[in-house]
């Protein structure tokens, strides 16, 4: 058994994920801003990620036994060309998307028994999307902090794994405000909603079983930044 540390439980792949861990008996930590699960093994923790003083003060619970730490939290923030953004569209991405991923970082690091820590990315992260911009720069930046922590802590002799993992196209209400886009905010929009009626998102049920594979099995991937296209 061990204990998990969730930051994004409300919907979509953290409660996938929150849901089948406690199936298989693990103990899950949940932290954000609302929870609807019921379990003996979990508990919830109420943090508003955008709320900068509050993920200062914030204090994780100590843990008792293996530790893996998911940062799962993250917003698509306004979708349209970077000239039409408001001036704090940037800064309120970069809050819930990176920086407090960092802080939240900076604070687990402290804990005893932690084994590693898996950020969810995006395929956004490596391909630009016009009128994404602020997603996809946050997710890079992500990407990028997750490979430089490693590389620290495998200086500092730590046996921490590090992950930064891209889910590939969730059915999650991210998906759903996307395909709520105007065309004229977003000229890809038709793709996603083809993915949609295709039957092509992948549900967070999926990406739970091949995101405990990655966790069970570190030994079977190299390297920080994966995809779970390429996790049968």
């Amino acid at each position: 058994m061990s204990t998990y540390i969730i930051i994004g439980v409300s919907t979509g792949i953290g409660l996938g994920l929150a849901e089948h861990l406690l199936n298989k008996g693990h103990r899950v930590i949940g932290i954000g801003r609302k929870s609807s699960i019921q379990n003996p093994n979990y508990s919830f923790l109420q943090l508003d990620l955008s709320d900068e003083r509050a993920v200062h003060d914030f204090t994780f619970p100590e843990a008792k036994e293996n530790l893996v730490f998911i940062y799962n939290s993250g917003i698509l923030g306004e979708v349209m060309s970077i000239s039409r953004q408001s001036e704090m569209n940037a800064k309120n991405v970069f809050q819930i998307n990176y920086l407090a991923a960092v802080a939240l970082t900076q604070k687990v690091l402290k804990l005893d028994f932690l084994e590693q820590i898996i950020y969810i990315s995006s395929g956004a992260a490596k391909r630009a999307i016009p009128s994404w911009s602020q997603y996809c720069a946050s997710k890079a930046a992500l990407d990028m902090f997750a490979e430089t922590l490693q590389l620290e802590l495998n200086a500092e002799a730590r046996d921490i794994v590090v992950r930064s993992v891209a889910p590939g196209v969730v059915d999650t209400p991210m998906q759903t405000l996307i395909r709520e886009t105007n065309e004229s905010d977003f000229p890809s929009v038709e793709n996603f909603r083809a993915l949609h009626e295709n039957g092509e998102l992948s549900s967070p049920q999926e990406v739970a079983q091949k995101l405990d594979k990655v966790i069970s099995k570190p030994a079977l991937f190299s390297g920080v930044c994966l995809s779970l296209r390429e996790v049968e």
